[in-house]
């Protein structure tokens, strides 16, 4: 407790002198185009790092690469500029730490040409990039660290679990229990290859869907027996195999724990296997072939797979935290041999009766069916004589069950079974153990039938049952529809339904399917639903809090100097000037504090980021912007949160930075209700407005959802904007679309309204994306009627100016932005992509506002006397359709290893100009902690009356890490500008600059 109150107070006051650093010096205010990265776990347990924006972005495209790198380039669109913000470019953010995957920085580049965020991690990564769910974040799966340990078994770390926005957490006294311990690798008596899964808890009644393999995923259905059921289990929970060049790698994920448990296998490739259960009861046993079988050898078992349970009726589960946990490394064991784990069957409970009646299924005795292909065969070593005896499943006469009385045909069982009771003989080898596991189903499946005949339906019920207890058998599927049937005849209708959907889940292209299908409907359709079980949520005791600090300090030097070159015709006399000055001299500085206290329920952050530029040239202002000063409390267990400070806005309205607080509850795991109120930060003409707004999102965890809002926004009591809005959304499968509306209900107009998506097709490895976006630049304020004047909207008021005038002027002084763009990227090898875009662009013309004392017109144009109090503006004219055609090619390990290169080509035309660009750009690793970025930009423009202007403009920037915290970075460039005017006289501009500077990670 004194060590964790010790590291508070030191963050404390590390905020503190960070803040006391900002005011000291002077700086430059920008607006900050990324808000935060967030950090949490995927359903699969891998990480998600959230990059979360201030303002609604597209995601165009990225340098993706087909194998772990360093380094990624991502192009986007600002959708949204708030009030008119001007782009803090350069702009550097740290991720948290992440301990189990490499850290890395993004940093956004030429935001007023072609907008792109630079990824630099921090080492060599597996990811994937698709757009945020809010159409204002970017999140960047990252594949966890594997670190197999020495010795011949080799134990899996899983990862660790990062939640809501932050780094990991330690493991100690976790909220929620591990089901896995861990996998460990070996080799069995075959010289065959085992992964053992083991369990922390029994488990029982295993099973999966039959298969065809070589297979490249499986499902594992199991039961929780009752004495372990309430123990709240940790849902997602993923771990990894251990490295090994025996088995191919795979993944495992316990799902539902508390409603349908199962275990989700993804391997990474197809694979054959065999899945048999440990015969302690607590593990799996996964077997794989270390050398193909000689013909002689074969023994005709295919491999083997576990069965699965009879799923009860779904409770209502409770939404568990997701605390770090690492799993007790295993001491290493002979591994036993795999047998099915024997669990009694619980007796059966009485149901509630059916609302109506449903024809109940005959039994009638057809004539014999023909035979269906025997099991392998048995090697003599393997048969145990005392147990076997003969059966009468195949006798002429018998009575049978299906075929022509309704029901599915009943399975023509082998002539010899196991009896019922006999133990596993020990020393066989595993394609002797499917063989007998095969035999001794058989004996159940004739003892089921003839209880089913004889009117015994709970008998038939613990027969079948014996038979899904055991290992996947050829009997499995079979028995599955049987038992149903059973529970049906003996008036347990709900169970027999969730035994149909059991069957239908397992085998949906089985040979009873359409039976079982047709059959669930009927029962569905007349039986009223179960009352729903009340859960209480399990309540851990809350652990102590932990203390963690992390953030970046970055400080960088600019200096440019221009020299231009005009020509100026006297009297035909080419008469040349020179004028060469400093034009930039200033020092930017970046802080970034977070720190962060958290426990197995709470997960609380105080964050600090800041931004200054000094101007060290004479007569040019220099001042600071606080970016980020905030208190975030997160309760993880109850879903609530309230952030309190200077903090960016994330949707509901808000047009920018703003002082206040937030606060959201999840009613439900996919329903959260939002609430914002405060002021606005950013400087402005009068008075800063205030606003109050809450909204609701719909559809958290679901593939469509969205969110609606209302705001509210006031200036000295006056409504300057009052809204309401929301998105629309599909995120599935690389398939991504959302709408966006913003409608203001004071102006009777609307804000913005966009429509954007994207589409990727795996089979042709190509991504669509497509963008339409209408909006009013900047967002309609009533503060925008001040435009053309230094005085307020608190001065018009006093001055007789009505809320009505003020609208109408606001709205006049608003223009409309209209852009439309069509985008295609595909992958043509395995280093290079290809792509291109399509777009059109306006803006619309605004009319002449406002009034001038004693002016004189002339024509359409007032000229001369005096401004009135509200400032005049001319009349603009609208841009027109501007069309831009791009092209490009991405290319990795072009130059160097683990490089990526970049060649684009675009045409702009208007009826303005037309312009062309050629972008060379290149990120290489020359060493382990040398980087070098060069960027060659060619720009060639001729407008409407003749003139032409050429840019030629190469950068080369070099980055030097030193350890792990510290990064020395350098750049320099030239820029050459050559301009032929129409009417006025020619130029040439020669623009150099460097910069120095260095970011400190802690």
């Amino acid at each position: 407790m004194h060590r964790t109150l010790v590291r508070g107070v030191r963050g404390v006051v590390q905020l503190c002198c960070a803040l006391a650093l900002l005011i000291l010096l002077p700086g430059y205010a920008q607006a900050d185009l990324i808000g935060d990265i967030a950090v949490k776990t995927d359903a699969n347990g891998e990480l998600d790092a959230v990059i979360k924006f201030t303002v609604p972005i597209q995601h165009l495209r990225y340098s993706q690469q087909n194998k772990s790198s360093t380094f990624l380039v991502v192009y986007f669109n600002v959708l949204e500029s708030g009030q008119n913000d001007q782009w803090q470019d350069f702009e550097t953010h740290r991720s948290p730490p992440l301990e189990v995957a490499p850290d890395f920085t993004v940093t956004m580049r030429d935001l007023t040409m072609s907008p792109r965020l630079e990824v630099q991690f921090s080492r060599a990564a597996d990811y994937t990039l698709k757009a945020g769910r809010d159409g204002r974040s970017l999140v960047l799966h990252i594949k966890p660290d594997v670190i197999p340990s020495k010795g011949s078994e080799q134990q899996v770390i899983a990862p660790v679990v990062v939640t809501a926005a932050v780094s990991p957490q330690p493991a100690a006294q976790p909220a929620y229990a591990d089901l896995i311990e861990g996998i460990s690798i070996t080799t069995d008596n075959s010289k065959g290859t085992d992964a053992i899964l083991r369990f922390s808890a029994p488990v029982q009644r295993l099973r999966v869907a039959k298969q065809t393999l070589p297979a490249s995923s499986l499902s594992v259905y199991f039961d929780i027996p009752e004495r372990v059921r309430d123990t709240p289990w940790k849902d997602f929970a993923v771990y990894r195999s251990p490295s090994s060049d025996l088995i191919p790698g795979f993944t495992a994920t316990a799902k539902d724990l508390e409603s349908k448990p199962k275990i989700d296998i993804q391997f990474e490739h197809a694979t054959e296997y065999a899945l048999v259960a440990g015969k302690d009861g607590r593990s799996l046993i996964l077997h794989f072939k270390a050398v193909p079988v000689k013909p002689a050898e074969t023994t005709g078992v295919t491999a083997a797979i576990v069965p699965a349970l009879v799923i009860a009726a779904p409770i209502v589960a409770t939404a568990p935290s997701l605390p770090i946990s690492i799993p007790t490394p295993a001491k290493k064991t002979a591994v036993a041999e795999p047998t099915p784990a024997k669990v009694a069957e619980a007796t059966p409970q009485p149901e509630p009766e059916p609302a109506a009646k449903i024809p109940e299924p005959v039994v009638t005795t057809p004539p014999p069916v023909a035979k269906s292909e025997p099991a392998p065969e048995l090697p003599p070593s393997a048969v145990v004589k005392p147990v076997i005896k003969q059966s009468a499943a195949r006798t002429k006469g018998k009575a049978q069950l299906g075929g022509k009385d309704g029901l599915p045909q009943f399975p023509d069982v082998d002539d010899t079974a196991v009896v019922e009771n006999t133990p596993l003989p020990a020393g066989l080898t595993l394609a002797e153990q499917i063989k007998y596991t095969d035999m001794k189903a058989a004996g159940l499946m004739v003892k089921g039938r003839d209880a089913i005949l004889s009117g015994d339906m709970f008998a038939a019920i613990d027969s079948f049952n014996n038979v899904l207890k055991l290992a996947t058998n050829r009997y499995t599927e079979d028995a599955q529809v049987w038992v149903a049937i059973a529970r049906e005849k003996a008036g347990q209708p709900y169970k027999a339904q969730s035994e149909y959907e059991t069957y239908l889940k397992l085998y949906p292209k089985g040979t009873a399917a359409m039976w079982v299908k047709d059959r669930y409907a009927k029962l569905s359709a007349v039986l009223p639903p179960l009352p729903k079980q009340e859960t209480v949520a399990v309540r851990t005791q809350r652990t102590d809090f932990k203390n963690m600090e992390y953030g970046s300090v970055s400080t960088y030097y600019y200096r440019g100097r221009s020299s231009v070159n005009t020509v100026t015709n006297v009297a035909g006399v080419p008469i040349p000037t020179n004028l060469t000055r400093t034009d930039q001299s200033t020092m930017l500085t970046n802080v970034m504090m977070t720190d962060r206290f958290y426990n197995n329920e709470f997960d609380n952050r105080l964050v600090f980021q800041g931004f200054r530029a000094t101007n060290f040239l004479p007569q040019q202002p220099s001042s600071q912007q606080l970016n980020a000063f905030y208190m975030d409390v997160r309760n993880r267990i109850e879903d609530y949160s309230v952030r309190v400070g200077r903090q960016s806005p994330y949707g509901g309205g808000v047009t920018g930075r703003f002082d206040g607080a937030t606060a959201g509850y999840g009613v439900t795991p996919d329903y959260r209700v939002n609430v914002v109120a405060g002021r606005l930060s950013d400087a402005v003409i009068g008075p800063k407005p205030v606003f109050f707004g809450t909204g609701v999102d719909l559809g958290v965890k679901d593939a469509v959802g969205g969110s609606v809002y209302v705001i509210k926004q006031t200036v000295k009591g006056l409504t300057s904007r009052q809204a309401l809005g929301g998105n629309m959304r599909y995120f599935d499968h690389g398939t991504t679309a959302m709408a966006m509306l913003d409608y203001d209900t004071k102006f009777r107009a609307v804000n913005w309204a966009t429509l954007q998506g994207t589409l990727h097709d795996d089979a042709q490895e190509m991504d669509y994306n497509f963008l339409l976006d209408r909006r009013r630049s900047p967002v309609l304020d009533i503060r925008n009627s001040v435009m053309g004047t230094t005085n307020g909207v608190d001065v018009l008021l006093q001055n007789g100016f009505t809320q009505s005038d003020l609208l109408n002027l606001a709205k006049q002084r608003t223009a409309s932005s209209t852009l439309a763009m069509l985008g295609v990227n595909k992958r043509i090898a395995e280093k290079w992509q290809a792509g291109g875009d399509i777009s059109v662009s306006s803006i619309s013309g605004l009319p002449q506002s406002g009034t001038i004392i004693n002016g004189v017109q002339v024509g359409s144009t007032l000229v001369g006397g005096t401004p009135g109090l509200e400032g005049f503006i001319p009349a603009t004219p609208s841009t027109g359709a501007a069309w831009t055609f791009s092209g490009r090619l991405i290319g990795n390990d072009f130059i160097t290893d683990h490089d990526i290169s970049i060649a684009s080509l675009s045409y702009t035309k208007s009826h303005q100009m037309t312009g062309q660009m050629l972008l060379l750009t290149n990120h290489s690793n020359l060493h382990d902690q040398l980087t070098l970025d060069s960027t060659l930009r060619l720009y060639l423009q001729k407008d409407q009356f003749g003139g032409k202007q050429s840019v030629l403009a190469p950068v080369v920037k070099f980055g030097y890490r030193m350890g792990k915290s510290l990064t020395l970075d350098t750049e320099g460039g030239i820029e050459l500008t050559n301009s032929t005017p129409s009417t006025l006289q020619s130029s040439k501009t020669n623009r150099q600059y460097f910069s120095v500077g260095f970011r400190w990670d802690f």
